[in-house]
């Protein structure tokens, strides 16, 4: 497993190598912290399925799923009387 993280500097790299200490050493998977080019980079490649954890920051995670859920709820309201 590889957890797309940022450049070795930042705390994204801190913050994704506990988490492959933690996975490695309490389950049976083996995780490794991946040094990137930060958020845009991670999205890219985890839709690529190079990676299979990514961090990145709330304003670069594409909203697909919230623009989803607002049209939902939308098209409901507007269908009661």
């Amino acid at each position: 497993m590889t957890i797309a993280t940022g450049n070795t500097g930042g705390v994204y790299y801190v913050l994704g190598g506990g988490l492959a200490q933690l996975i490695s050493n309490n389950t049976k998977l083996r995780a490794t912290a991946a040094e990137t080019g930060a958020s845009v980079q991670n999205i890219q490649q985890l839709a690529a399925g190079d990676y299979d954890i990514a961090f990145t920051l709330a304003d670069t995670a594409p909203p697909t799923r919230c623009r989803a859920r607002r049209a939902s709820r939308a098209s409901r309201s507007r269908s009661r009387p």
